[in-house]
């Protein structure tokens, strides 16, 4: 048997996150976001939208299911995101 092969298997970890990002001016940002995971090379799946006013304002909120490559901390991903003047808050929701 192969140690070092059972040794990477089990040591092996799913990079897949689930973040959720709250944002305004949904086309625009919508945008920035699949832009930023495209150049990235990140596979991004949404598994919720939803939409709430908040001070007479509409505020939207995607959950993504993200994969992020090896080369790519999924951290700085939510600090990239947060960057966009339009995103009101990225947080990491679970994986």
């Amino acid at each position: 048997m192969n140690w070092a092969l059972l040794k990477d298997a089990l040591l092996a970890t799913d990079k897949t996150k689930i973040i959720e990002i709250k944002y305004w001016k949904r086309q625009a940002t919508t945008k920035f976001i699949h832009n930023y995971f495209q150049q990235q090379q990140i596979k991004a799946r949404c598994v919720n939208f939803a939409v709430t006013d908040f001070n007479d304002r509409t505020l939207y909120m995607n959950t993504f299911a993200i994969k992020v490559p090896k080369t790519k901390n999924w951290t700085q991903v939510i600090e990239d995101l947060s960057l966009n003047e339009n995103v009101v808050q990225v947080k990491h929701v679970s994986a």
